[in-house]
């Protein structure tokens, strides 16, 4: 039983028939508890923009993704089809929030997926041809993407620790260990942040002020100068301070 079928249990009084009434009263209710939840949900948008003072990265699709998966995964069946277009709708209002000069450049064949991407809350910039559309970002630019995930990692792969050294002083099998990570008695645990072995790589990274090389429409190819997060075959965004691409 979900906790919107027990608060509607809770309307009800025993042993009294619900009649068409009662029912669109419970609907009322719930419609002005979602648009309560919808306030409060738009005001920590707003907070979180004031935590992001001089960031200007407010698109986040993996973490959307993520969310959306969850919702999805936790829905019934009949719901399905439904919260995608909530869930943009939402996520594209709290974008206008937090930015509201954030712009979408959309080509025309990519038009019709930008409107419903942005659910009709942010603005959207048409063009006709995708190079009009790739020309509307600034010469230099932001790129993000997952970096390529590398697994469980030591300490030399991760963070490029040198290792213990002297190896012809009797290391034996020392050579790629950590070294101490904490005193014994005091304080007697490891601090926070301390870096250890672990999980390596496929990390949201975004790369500051590339500078576009070339742009090769025909080949939908955009060349830039410097290095470029993930691996082949990945997704990345190219972001400048108020447009973001659309494109597939």
């Amino acid at each position: 039983m979900t906790p919107f079928d027990r608060q509607i249990l809770a309307m009800k009084e025993p042993g009294m028939e619900e009649t068409l009434a009662d029912l669109r009263k419970q609907i009322d209710v719930l419609d002005s508890q979602l648009c309560e939840m919808l306030a409060a949900r738009l005001a920590l948008s707003r907070k979180v923009s004031a935590t992001k003072t001089g960031c200007a990265q407010v698109f986040r699709p993996s973490r959307e993704a993520q969310m959306l998966g969850k919702l999805l995964g936790d829905a019934p069946a009949a719901l399905k089809p439904l919260i995608p277009v909530l869930w943009r709708a939402i996520i594209s209002s709290s974008i206008a929030e937090q930015r509201p000069d954030f712009t979408i450049a959309a080509s025309a064949e990519m038009r019709d997926m930008a409107t419903n991407f942005s659910a009709g809350q942010l603005q959207l910039v048409n063009y006709n041809e995708a190079e009009e559309a790739l020309a509307a970002l600034a010469d230099i630019v932001d790129i993000a993407g997952l970096t390529k995930g590398r697994g469980f990692s030591g300490v030399i792969k991760r963070h490029n620790f040198s290792g213990v050294g002297d190896e012809t002083h009797g290391q034996h099998n020392r050579l790629r260990a950590p070294g101490a990570i904490g005193n014994a008695s005091d304080p007697s645990r490891v601090f926070k942040g301390m870096r250890m072995a672990g999980q390596f790589g496929n990390t949201r990274v975004k790369i500051k002020n590339l500078s576009i090389a070339k742009i090769l429409p025909d080949s939908d190819v955009i060349l830039v100068t410097g290095s470029v997060p993930g691996p082949k075959g990945s997704y990345v965004e190219i972001l400048n301070k108020t447009v973001e691409l659309f494109e597939s």
